[in-house]
């Protein structure tokens, strides 16, 4: 029998594929695999010099390249590529501590989130800028075919989301205008993203092998964790997902400039998770309803300073509180956008300048020309976001999240998690077709996934525990390193064969997570427990 030889028609009909791990060199140990795809050697052989020769059009941003189970070809650069991600990860960092997932204290109860209330909410304008308590932009249901390019090779989509020096501040500035009774570091436990969260959920489950990183701080009896600021993969889009909800989550004319020209909307609540008290900060893609949502008045304000808020603020003091708490939250980075945001930073290392100053000959009169003007705060203390009051007062209940994949195919994730951590329960759906076709049908359709989410709850039982486990051990090895003189940490964890490995590092100096000036009593001002 040849080497080459082709699979015959019955075997193509069924057999999906070749097994993913033999075609790029690798042991298969899966039985749901040897059900779905061949596994002969001379099969896999004509695969791979044939079919299987042909580029990956998903390129470096494939996730099969990152768990080597990709069926296509992928050129030297890409993979070299990931190598570069992988590394730029550690890269930096002072080893700490290795922790053993199988000493974790796994909680008896029955985990579930409860004590669920909406703090506030914020679109993200630029670096420097928020809209509190802003709004998400407004779902329209396809009513008609709609053909969409892929978001790896779609030019008009703007992937350069605004990054905060501090990347919790424009939470902390939300909660202090909206939420003015609450005081996060006296009451919560941990201050995380959505996000975050689901990605530790998946990767306890084993559903992803990639390795994520998270950067932590401890404020008093407050673990912050945030995603890794500088991810390059951050602005990395695979499908037609982004695409997708540009064309059908749009801002109208009548909305404030300043939203149009916002890059998402977040939302903040507070809930009861395992035990622990969390402050959770999530993305809203749209809202969809027919509930009237008055416009909040605009009013472009900075934030007073430390100084003005104590000798102004007081236990009657009511800063700007709308109706109705339940705001928008975390919109997409997908929806049309007016004004040129800031150009992607390329990926490269910071150095070191060791040079003095003082030798050049015009250091004297550039002295000369910093005392002429006014003066500016160290470049490791920026100025206050600057906030602009507009938006309009959206019930929770009206946020929605909108998911797209491939008809015929199964998703990488399911939704629950996502809608489990952000609590949102109304879900759009959508399936395309060849080069990104969406077609509408009676399926199609906004689902209430209420009832799915409990049963989800129920059958997750064992990974939520782990995941309630990881973050109270996280969190007592942070605030034991804070006492070692260690502020700024980083959890690295990945999924390899079947094991969770999570390590702890040193990432040294550098701009905190939150302004120095929160985590500080704040004179006159009642502080209400979450």
């Amino acid at each position: 029998m040849s080497l080459s030889r082709k699979p015959s028609c019955r075997q193509a009909k069924a057999r999906k594929g070749p097994c993913p791990h033999l075609v790029n060199g690798r042991q298969c140990h899966s039985t749901n695999c040897k059900q779905n795809a061949y596994h002969d050697d001379q099969q896999i052989l004509w695969w791979k010099q044939n079919a299987g020769r042909n580029r990956c059009l998903k390129g470096p941003n494939c996730t099969h390249l990152q768990t080597r189970t990709c069926l296509w070809t992928h050129p030297p650069e890409e993979q070299t590529r990931l190598a570069l991600l992988k590394e730029l990860m550690t890269y930096g960092l002072i080893y700490q501590e290795h922790l053993n997932l199988q000493l974790l204290m796994l909680c008896q109860d029955f985990v579930s989130i409860t004590d669920h209330r909406d703090l506030a909410s914020f679109n993200k304008v630029s670096g420097t800028e928020i809209a509190v308590p802003g709004s998400p932009p407004r779902f329209t249901p396809l009513s008609q075919s709609l053909e969409v390019e892929s978001d790896a090779t779609n030019k008009s989509l703007c992937f350069n989301f605004p990054r905060y020096t501090h990347p919790f501040e424009p939470l902390f500035r939300s909660v202090e205008i909206m939420a003015p009774d609450v005081n996060i570091f006296e009451s919560a436990e941990i201050v995380s993203n959505a996000s975050n969260l689901r990605k530790l959920f998946h990767i306890l489950s084993h559903k992803t092998v990639r390795a994520e990183r998270y950067d932590l701080e401890m404020k008093g009896n407050t673990l912050l964790l945030s995603r890794w600021n500088e991810d390059p993969s951050l602005n990395d889009s695979l499908g037609h997902g982004a695409g997708f909800e540009r064309q059908t989550c749009r801002y109208t004319p009548d909305d404030d400039a300043v939203l149009q020209r916002s890059m998402s909307h977040h939302r903040v609540v507070s809930y009861r998770f395992a035990g622990l008290q969390c402050v959770v900060q999530s993305e809203v893609d749209a809202y969809f309803c027919s509930c009237y949502h008055p416009d909040i008045s605009p009013a472009p304000i900075p934030i007073p300073s430390k100084r003005e808020r104590r000798s102004t603020l007081s236990p009657l003091a009511a800063p700007f509180t709308p109706s109705f708490f339940p705001l928008p939250s975390p919109p997409t980075r997908k929806h049309p956008v007016s004004g040129s945001p800031p150009k992607r930073p390329e990926l490269a290392f910071a150095s070191l300048t060791l040079d003095d100053p003082g030798d050049s000959p015009t250091f004297v009169a550039a002295q000369l020309d910093v005392l002429r003007k006014p003066p500016t705060p160290p470049p490791d203390r920026p100025p206050p976001i600057k906030v602009h009051r507009c938006g309009r007062d959206v019930p929770s209940a009206c946020l929605l999240e909108v998911k797209t994949h491939k008809a015929g195919g199964n998703p990488m994730f399911t939704p629950e998690a996502q809608l489990y951590f952000s609590r949102r329960t109304k879900l759009y759906n959508a399936r395309y077709y060849d080069k990104g076709l969406f077609v509408p049908g009676p399926d199609l359709r906004v689902q209430d996934r209420t009832g799915p989410l409990r049963a989800w709850e129920r059958e997750e039982q064992a990974t939520l525990k782990k995941l309630g486990a990881l973050l109270r051990l996280v969190r007592e090895k942070v605030k034991e390193m804070a006492g070692q003189g260690i502020r700024r940490m980083s959890l690295v964890c990945q999924s390899v064969d079947g094991e969770v490995k999570v390590g702890l590092y040193d990432r040294g100096e550098g701009p905190s997570l939150v302004p120095d000036d929160f985590g500080r009593s704040r004179v006159g001002v009642m502080t209400w427990r979450l």
